[in-house]
């Protein structure tokens, strides 16, 4: 159902264990709002290493790690691919981004 809606969740880790922080229609909103999220809770963003984790679609992580240069001056990324296992659940073309806060 949050396919054909167009649903993309927006989610966070409390205590090491993965949580819904909010959910979001559209791709173009959903990187928006992680943009946002990025500035309310990052510290000192341009001088942190940035993880951008990918499920099948490394154009879409590199669009990420743009927006991320452009927005918040960072230099440094590690680009990688999301596991067979996690990817299975959570389908082609998820993002993960991590950063300190």
């Amino acid at each position: 159902m949050g396919s054909l809606l167009n649903i993309k969740l927006i989610c966070h880790f409390v205590d090491g264990k993965i949580h819904p922080l909010e959910k979001v229609h559209g791709e173009k909103k959903a990187k928006k709002r992680l943009l946002e999220i990025m500035k309310e809770r990052g510290r000192n963003l341009s001088d942190q290493l940035i993880g951008i984790n990918h499920s099948d679609d490394y154009a879409g992580a590199m669009e990420i790690k743009h927006l991320i240069e452009e927005k918040f001056g960072c230099r440094e990324f590690l680009i990688s691919e999301i596991g067979a296992v996690i990817g299975s659940h959570v389908g082609a073309g998820t993002y993960s981004v991590f950063f300190l806060s």
